[in-house]
């Protein structure tokens, strides 16, 4: 308020004048004024209020010019100043414009304690507009930034939704963030695995060879960052404990990271580095973590159909090597649904049925069961389904030949995590040879006479183990009787007893059979089309086997204690049912029970033979004695003993029998 000393008279003074003169005391009045704004309420006072003495006098500057007429001056940079600054403080544009208003409003209120006369409307309303200039300048500045933020973020946006994996994602991020800030040299983004941090996508400074680089969470920048869960600037950790190699020597000024957290949960970092700027501006650390924030839920959603993918490949190969693991068991396996309709099966269910997946669907598998089974197998099986209880069966498939094999199945329920069945899993395993084995094992215990038991042995084989079988014993003369024929075929089977009667083994004709006794070794033709005519004694015996229809079959010598007792052949009669390789083992393992059993049987008669004489020889003593005058003494028929040689050798020879017979008898057929 000075007065006009060249006039002599006093004039009022001017608004201008008064806010120049008077400018310390607006700018307190203005700070306990915008102090009420909560975004202010906590700003040093420097940054509060630093510029804003500059501000007021290109305010004045702008008014003097607007009150004498004059077009306001550029540039305005003080007022774009505050708009940058306020808005690198959090400002809204809402909250510049209002501390311009309480400026104003304070400029007024104290210059409307002197008198207003009616030149001074003039300062007002150039005060007005210079205020309004300076909100303009504040609003435009206000404006641009905002501009540069969203289309960033929109750049994020589009990016994110553009990309087709994370890679590709987390590489056009990272090009924004670099294209937004001219200062960014370097950017990169590291997510975590677990207690890990993997450079998953780097940019500038020759960084992209640095893709997978690992480092633990805590450790180096990127880890301090996620360690911390905030953001971190450079001097907050020195840069000897920098993991990267490029980033500790490309000498850089300054570097910023914040963590990607989505759900409370940080699950990387990312960090800009420059080599220009000795420090990035709160407005681009502001973007960057704008930037950031923005990807963040993109980053994740591809980090998890990543894991999805990754899960649902990892998935497939576990499966591959299941189905690869069920495919070469020798079990038939198949698995069903909770209903019991079963969608899978291993790939040795279609080769022994030789069906397709549509015959065998759902319950298409009772096709295969035996009628005499098939309603009990069922029955048990859905009884499982609804219990939800293990299932065990045993009985027999029809296999692509039509021929039955029999199988011990048995079935789990696979349940979740809420105790729900989700599917059954079963496997069938055949038995046919181990209950074969069982059978014959129980016939050569149930009775010592050997023509019994081999008829016995000759009826279990057929049909489960061959077509038909045929045992031939080797006569004292050392030719062959044929003790027992059994076919699987009832309409076959006159055709094989009129073989048995009128072709018997000959020594010069059976080569299978001769060829057992002679080498004692397993003979096994798997195709004996061809040898029909070369075995056969006559056409009509030639006609008979083909009557029977031979395919294949085995000769086993019957071998025991070194001696040969004769032979056991198995024989198939349809093309598609050949003896193989592995019914080789089984056939030479049959014949040495049968062999053992059939010594005891002869043994046993020994046995017999020898109690017999010993009895007849002790009678023929005792009644010796009786008749002898001299009996008490027994002279004369000790006498007669020692004179009487056969009583003598089967005395000798009971004796030696029974102990042999007890050494040797019943030896085990297992």
């Amino acid at each position: 308020m000075s007065p006009d000393e060249s006039s002599g008279t006093s004039q009022p003074t001017r608004l201008t004048a008064f806010i120049k003169a008077n400018r310390n005391e607006i700018v307190a009045a203005w700070e306990v004024t915008v102090r009420s704004l909560p975004v202010a309420r906590d700003l040093a006072r420097p940054v509060l209020v630093d510029h804003i003495p500059d501000l007021l006098e290109r305010i004045c500057e702008i008014a003097d010019r607007v009150g004498a007429g004059r077009e306001p001056s550029l540039p305005i940079d003080i007022a774009e100043l505050h708009a940058r600054e306020r808005l690198e403080e959090g400002f809204d544009l809402a909250q510049v414009v209002t501390e311009y208003r309480m400026l104003r409003a304070c400029i007024l209120q104290m210059w409307a304690r002197q008198v207003v006369d009616p030149a001074q409307l003039t300062d007002l309303r150039a005060l007005d507009e210079a205020i309004d200039i300076s909100i303009g300048a504040s609003i435009d500045r206000y404006t641009k930034a905002r501009d540069r933020t969203l289309r960033a973020l929109d750049r994020i946006a589009t990016e994110a939704f553009g990309s087709r994996n994370l890679d590709e994602l987390l590489q056009r991020l990272l090009h924004v963030m670099k294209e937004t800030t001219s200062a960014v040299d370097t950017t990169a983004i590291l997510l975590r695995e677990g207690d890990l941090l993997r450079v998953r996508a780097a940019v500038g400074l020759g960084r992209e060879v640095e893709r997978n680089l690992v480092m633990k969470v805590g450790e180096g920048f990127a880890g301090t960052v996620a360690a911390s869960a905030h953001e971190v600037t450079f001097g907050e950790v020195p840069q000897a404990k920098i993991v990267s190699p490029i980033l500790r020597g490309a000498g850089l000024h300054a570097l910023y990271g914040v963590p990607l957290i989505e759900d409370g949960q940080v699950i990387g970092v990312a960090h800009m580095g420059s080599r220009t700027a000795h420090e990035f501006s709160t407005q681009d650390k502001r973007l960057f973590a704008a930037m950031v924030a923005r990807a963040t839920s993109a980053i994740r959603q591809h980090m998890l159909y990543e894991a999805a993918v990754q899960a649902s490949k990892e998935a497939q190969e576990r499966e591959q090597e299941l189905q690869a693991l069920a495919d070469n068991i020798p079990q038939l396996a198949w698995m069903a649904d909770p209903t019991g309709a079963r969608f899978w099966y291993n790939r040795r269910w279609y080769e022994y049925s030789g069906a397709s997946f549509e015959a065998l669907r759902g319950w298409g598998w009772q096709q295969f069961h035996h009628p005499a089974h098939v309603e009990d197998v069922a029955a048990k099986y859905r009884h499982a389904v609804v219990s939800g209880e293990p299932w065990e069966d045993t009985y027999p498939l029809r296999g692509k030949d039509g021929h039955y094999d029999w199988f011990l199945s048995r079935a789990v329920p696979i349940r979740n995590e809420a105790g729900q069945i989700t599917r059954w899993f079963g496997s069938s395993t055949d038995i046919t040879e181990t209950r074969l084995m069982g059978e014959i094992s129980t016939a050569l215990t149930s009775t010592l006479d050997h023509d019994e038991m081999i008829a016995k042995i000759a009826e279990l084989a057929v049909p489960d183990f061959a077509d038909w079988c045929v045992v031939d014993l080797v006569e004292h003369d050392g030719g062959f009787r044929r003790a027992a024929v059994a076919h699987a075929d009832p309409c076959k089977a006159e055709a094989a007893r009129r073989l048995q009667a009128e072709y018997s083994p000959r020594p010069d004709r059976s080569p299978g059979i001769v060829g057992a006794v002679r080498s004692g070794e397993v003979v096994h033709c798997a195709d004996v089309k061809d040898e029909i005519d070369r075995i056969a004694l006559d056409a009509d015996h030639a006609a008979l086997l083909r009557t029977l229809g031979l395919t294949s079959y085995i000769s086993t010598p019957l071998l025991v204690r070194g001696r040969i007792l004769g032979a056991i052949t198995f024989a198939t009669s349809k093309p598609e049912r050949r003896l193989q390789r592995p019914q080789v083992e089984i056939a030479r393992e049959l014949a040495r029970r049968i062999a053992i059993c059939i010594d005891n049987a002869r043994l046993y008669r020994e046995a017999q033979r020898s109690t017999s004489r010993r009895r007849c020889c002790y009678t023929a003593e005792r009644n010796l004695a009786c008749a002898s005058p001299r009996r008490r003494s027994g002279v004369h028929a000790n006498a007669w003993t020692r004179s009487s040689p056969t009583c003598s050798t089967w005395q000798r020879s009971s004796r030696g029998d029974c102990a042999s017979s007890q050494r040797t008898s019943w030896r085990s057929s297992s």
